[in-house]
């Protein structure tokens, strides 16, 4: 009820989206008994959803070796 008395109804509808993460497969090649390089991010084509952290990982720069 207002000032003057008079009554009035409604609806006050809310609807929440929320994203959810997309992941997107990601591969590469490299050369067999070579010398290789390997970079890049697996990140740039996925999609963080809105209640994450927007880095979910930390970068590593590793050295490996194999044999």
């Amino acid at each position: 009820t207002d000032d003057l008395g008079i009554a009035a109804t409604g609806s006050l509808d809310i609807q929440i989206t929320d994203s959810v993460p997309v992941a997107i497969n990601d591969t590469n090649v490299i050369a067999e008994d070579g010398v290789n390089t390997v970079s890049g991010s697996v990140l740039t084509n996925d999609t963080v959803g809105a209640d994450t952290n927007a880095t979910p990982i930390t970068a590593a720069t590793p050295t490996l070796t194999y044999g």
